[in-house]
């Protein structure tokens, strides 16, 4: 596939990161943002999901990023899965990275969206058994947390 333009690279890599969320069943309404990149939206995707995404598509820009994702993928041993972890300086205000494949974050979150146990404030009157049932949902966490590091 020959893309000209630089425009035309980010909104492909736009339109096929909509795509795999819809694909996902997380968000059947995401589409890439009309105007991204304009400062009209911060976002290059229009999704319900509860995150910004930003996409890139460089060539040569990550050259260091891709050789450690390169490193990680052969360290896997095909068994677990590749995660880069970067940060910008030893400063405070960096923030610190993670870069994973984008089909197991998605896999990640409908994981989580499934595991979600909702209490609704409203239909809970009794006090007692709203806090019974808060201390049941954490206990069941630590519960499901201690498995899944037993199974890894």
């Amino acid at each position: 596939m020959l893309i000209q333009s630089r425009k035309a690279k980010g909104r492909w890599l736009e339109n096929l990161v909509a795509e795999m969320i819809r694909n996902s069943g997380l968000d059947p309404n995401c589409r890439r943002q009309q105007l991204s990149g304009s400062g009209y939206k911060k976002s290059d995707l229009d999704t319900s999901l509860n995150y910004a995404f930003e996409a890139k598509f460089h060539k040569t820009g990550f050259s260091k990023l891709w050789k450690a994702w390169e490193q990680s993928q052969k360290a896997t041993l095909g068994v677990r899965e590749p995660a880069v972890v970067v940060k910008k300086d030893y400063s405070q205000e960096s923030e610190v990275l993670i870069v994973i494949r984008f089909q197991h974050f998605l896999d990640l979150l409908k994981n989580q969206k499934t595991d979600k146990i909702e209490i609704k404030n409203s239909e809970i009157e009794n006090r007692e058994l709203k806090f019974a049932l808060e201390n049941l949902k954490t206990a069941i966490k630590k519960v499901l947390k201690f498995y899944e590091k037993d199974l890894k």
